[in-house]
């Protein structure tokens, strides 16, 4: 019996007073004085009475007290058989804590100190044991009777008191199995595998064909990672005891361990098989049929097959209400399949079930950030934190969600707690980049310089400190040691397979990009062209990607801004047409394309682009953002191209719409501008010019701007 099971609270009821019968003062009065004359005759009599009473109960309490510290007795109502609580209990307990108990060459002594065993009732089974080591017994069963006191010590934690019984046991019979098992199974829990596994091979090597003892090897084989070794004595242990589900169970592990999942999904059916045979089966096989059906729940889980998955997991549910595990896991599964109410509804379970879990807690907040209430999944990861405030991946998490939503603040403390928790390790090193991040984000470059260097003293082969410095010193107007930050995370992994080994694809693409932003910032554009070629080269490597939208509007910009407006355009064009493109970069290349013929209607061998065609890329881009105010402009630039009168009008009501709209400050003066030029082309000059110069004061470099205020201020005084 389990030791936390046996220690419970011990009540005592005092008994109901009976009721009091009302009597008259002259009655109280005659049996005073009665009592008077006898008391003190009685006085002596009760004294002597109380005091012997006294001794006696002094003398039980302390026999009570020892029983109670010994664990030979236990007070208190007992759980019932298979309650949930117990069935939560069993299911905690390894396999490998079954133990080797000699059921042959017993005495009639023996069979009763066993019966007390059994029955719990270890006190009396102790001085039975006790008696035939101390009495005239063969050997061999004074080695049996050391064998069960060593297991009733093992089940009470007495560790060395249990050694000690099984090597005087080996003392009386070298050849005791049992007791070479149970040291065996001793240090295995003790986590001495070297002594464990001697132990084991003595005891096969005793018996080779004993499947308790085959049963046991396996699972030290399978704690030192030996699987296939541990698989071959399991089946060898499953073929000695068919009906042992243990065996069968273990195996399953032992097959899921070595991914071999179709095998292990047939040994744990065997097990909720053999299990849903027996009409009442014991506490140990209601808790393996339980971790058979989640173990097969996490086989479907990994196949992806999530509907199978869902329902072994209920299953196990059905016979663990209360595991933690498997609520936790069901969240896990309908989080995948996209169903977060439930999803949160197993996570909440989860959490009631047991002790407070911070991988819990980060899980709800994964499911509360994929329905954007990142203010709760906020909540629950500072839950995870007040239970092990040591958590790292809840304070990354933390700092990623509060980086995010522009909380900068929060952001650098979860950051900067992390690099004081962390030993100088590649955690260590992820946080001070995403500190120094932060840092560049409050525009404190110092700052973000300063953890940079640190990261780079303590990993000077990090790629991403190096881009995060290139990134830095960008933004501080250094772009020379920019350029020099980049061409050094590049160098770190310089050729071929190696460089494929260090330096991860997506690591390699953000590099290049931006170097080659800095190139063109600088006009060496045919250097910016050299880093997207790099990038496309290693697209093709294995998983080749043939569609890149994004590396294609980098390649559209950089033409653009050479001005080679042709090659601009078919990137432009193959972005459109692209189905991995998402719709936001679509619309921007339909704006950027329609923008490119308005301003210098593009012509070719095969087709002329015209006004039209500039038209008809805005209403391709304002069916994809309807609302969207750049589509808008887009719309009244074209329409007002096309020197018609009726457009003209329409572009107006457009650009009213959009002054009349709270917009930034960058596209509300491009709106008065072309304003102005409706009016302009109208002949109403003063009301041209008052928009030109609502243009101006809403952004003084708007160059367009200044120079049609200037036309069309000459052309209202020529007119005067």
């Amino acid at each position: 019996m389990n030791e936390d099971n046996e220690i419970q609270t011990n009540r005592f009821r005092f008994p109901e007073e009976s009721p009091s019968t009302q009597r008259t003062l002259m009655q109280e009065e005659l049996e005073q004085l009665s009592m008077y004359k006898k008391g003190r005759q009685r006085k002596f009599q009760n004294f002597l009475l109380l005091g012997i009473l006294f001794l006696f109960l002094f003398g039980l309490g302390v026999s009570g007290y020892y029983l109670w510290k010994t664990g030979l007795i236990s007070f208190g109502k007992k759980q019932p058989k298979n309650s949930p609580e117990q069935l939560y209990a069993a299911d905690r307990l390894l396999p490998e804590t079954r133990y080797y108990i000699p059921d042959t060459n017993l005495n009639t002594l023996l069979r009763k100190a066993i019966s007390h065993y059994r029955a719990s009732e270890n006190r009396q089974a102790i001085v039975d044991f006790e008696s035939i080591i101390n009495g005239s017994y063969p050997n061999s069963q004074k080695a049996t009777a050391l064998i069960y006191m060593g297991v009733i010590a093992l089940e009470r934690n007495r560790y060395e008191l249990a050694r000690n019984q099984f090597l005087r046991a080996l003392r009386y019979d070298p050849k005791a199995i049992g007791a070479v098992v149970n040291l065996a199974v001793l240090e295995h829990k003790l986590k001495n595998q070297t002594a464990a596994r001697e132990y084991a091979f003595r005891a096969r090597k005793m018996s080779p064909e004993d499947p308790r003892v085959l049963l046991l090897l396996g699972n030290i084989l399978l704690a030192n990672n030996e699987t296939d070794k541990a698989i071959d004595s399991y089946q060898k242990a499953v073929s000695g005891i068919p009906e042992d589900i243990l065996s069968y169970y273990n195996l399953g592990l032992a097959h899921l361990r070595k991914g071999n999942l179709e095998s292990s999904l047939q040994n744990f059916k065997r097990v909720i098989s053999h299990a849903e045979r027996n009409s009442s089966p014991s506490l140990e096989n209601r808790s393996l049929q339980a971790r058979s059906y989640a173990q097969i729940g996490q086989i479907y889980f990994e196949k992806g097959k999530m509907d199978e998955a869902a329902d072994h997991l209920h299953k196990a549910i059905r016979f663990a209400p209360e595991k933690s595990k498997y609520l936790y896991n069901l969240g896990i599964i309908y989080l995948h399949r996209q169903e977060l109410e439930q999803a949160l509804a197993y996570f909440q379970k989860a959490l009631a079930a047991s002790e407070k879990s911070p991988q819990v807690y980060r899980s709800l907040a994964l499911a509360f950030e994929k329905i954007n209430r990142e203010d709760l999944a906020i909540n629950s990861l500072q839950k995870a934190l007040l239970i092990n405030p040591g958590d790292i991946e809840s304070l990354f998490r933390l700092g990623d969600i509060h980086h995010k939503n522009g909380d900068l603040l929060e952001a650098a403390d979860s950051f900067r707690k992390i690099t004081n928790l962390t030993q100088a390790n590649l955690q260590t090193e992820e946080a001070l980049i995403k500190l120094a991040s932060v840092y560049l984000d409050m525009e404190r470059r110092n700052s973000a310089l300063d953890v940079l260097e640190r990261a780079v003293q303590l990993r000077p082969e990090s790629t991403m400190a190096y881009l995060m410095l290139g990134r830095v010193y960008e933004k501080s107007g250094r772009r020379d040691l920019a350029i020099a930050s980049w061409k050094k995370a590049l160098s770190l992994a310089p050729h071929g397979h190696l460089r494929k080994k260090i330096l991860e694809r997506k690591e390699e693409r953000k590099i290049r990009l931006s170097l080659a932003h800095a190139y063109r910032k600088e006009g060496a554009f045919d250097l910016a062209l050299r880093q997207y070629q790099f990038i496309r080269e290693r697209n093709q490597e294995a998983p080749t990607q043939n569609e890149d939208p994004k590396l294609d509007w980098e390649l559209a910009q950089t033409y653009q801004e050479s001005g080679n407006h042709s090659n601009t355009a078919i990137l432009l064009r193959k972005i459109i047409k692209s189905p991995y493109a998402k719709p936001e970069l679509r619309k921007e290349a339909l704006i950027e394309l329609a923008y490119l013929h308005l301003k210098s209607n593009l012509k070719d061998d095969d087709n002329y682009e015209s006004i039209a065609q500039a038209l008809s890329y805005a209403n391709q881009a304002k069916r994809l953002f309807p609302e969207d105010f750049g589509v808008k402009l887009l719309e009244a630039e074209a329409l007002l191209k096309t020197k018609l009168r009726a457009n003209r009008e329409k572009s107006l009501e457009i650009l009213k719409m959009i002054i009349y709209s709270k917009v930034e400050a960058s596209l509300l003066s491009k709106a008065y501008n072309l304003m102005g030029l409706a009016y302009k082309e109208n002949g109403e000059l003063e009301r041209a010019l008052k928009s030109f110069n609502y243009a101006l004061q809403i952004n003084s470099k708007n160059q367009e701007a200044l120079q049609n205020q200037r036309e069309a201020s000459h052309s209202y005084e020529k007119n005067l």
